[in-house]
């Protein structure tokens, strides 16, 4: 994960992996949405972790933009950890 313009862009590059992947991103704020641009993806947040679900062969990169709504400072919001699985 690249991160990009003031904490609220995140790139992901998937070359080479095919399947489905889940990629959670964990965050030190809370999260109100997440949007994809560059795949078709399912996703869902809940609290300050968000799970982005995508076909891995359909796009080698995605980006990621995600929206604080609850009064927190988007300045402050960073990545705190991400997992991943591919099935």
């Amino acid at each position: 994960i690249n991160q990009f313009d003031t904490n609220v862009l995140y790139s992901y590059n998937a070359q080479k992996i095919n399947g489905t992947v889940s990629l959670t991103i964990n965050f030190n704020n809370t999260i109100d949405q997440v949007e994809v641009d560059g795949v078709s993806a399912n996703s869902r947040v809940s609290g300050s972790s968000a799970t982005i679900t995508f076909n891995a062969s359909e796009a080698s990169s995605c980006t990621i933009g995600v929206h604080v709504n609850n009064g927190s400072n988007i300045d402050a919001l960073a990545v705190t950890g991400y997992d991943y699985s591919v099935t």
